[in-house]
């Protein structure tokens, strides 16, 4: 009877372990509560209080247009911070710096399942841009 009980604790650790190593990735921006919008057509992503991060994310994101509008409202105070749009067919449409205002547009691109690529390297400061498609 113990030695079930005790199969079935290491069991569970076991089970846990994985679930929680699952549960994010290691995320240098997990810490700044990111708030990410991903429906179809509209992405957004925004995070305060950033301090000094170095990170490539990536987000497969449904445009069912040829174009996006890219708002900007950054405030950085330290380091770089990128945003890279890419089409269905893996073309990149658009690249910029995150900026403190502005709405900028991308190339035409093929409609489908793009991919938004938020680029940081030492970046200190608040991140808010949103992707709408045209």
């Amino acid at each position: 009877m113990k030695t079930s009980q005790h199969l079935l604790a290491i069991a569970l650790i076991l089970v846990t372990s994985a679930t929680v190593a699952g549960c994010g990735e290691d995320n240098p921006l997990n810490s700044f509560d990111p708030q990410v919008t991903n429906s179809e057509d509209l992405f957004t992503f925004r995070a305060s209080n950033v301090y000094l991060v170095t990170t490539r994310l990536t987000y497969d994101w449904n445009c069912t247009g040829q174009t996006a509008s890219i708002e900007h409202s950054s405030g950085r105070s330290n380091g770089t911070g990128v945003i890279y749009l890419f089409d269905a067919n893996g073309t990149q449409v658009y690249q910029s710096e995150l900026k403190s205002t502005g709405t900028e547009y991308s190339q035409a691109g093929t409609p489908g399942s793009w991919k938004v690529v938020l680029d940081f390297s030492e970046y200190s400061g608040a991140v808010y841009c949103r992707v709408r498609k045209l």
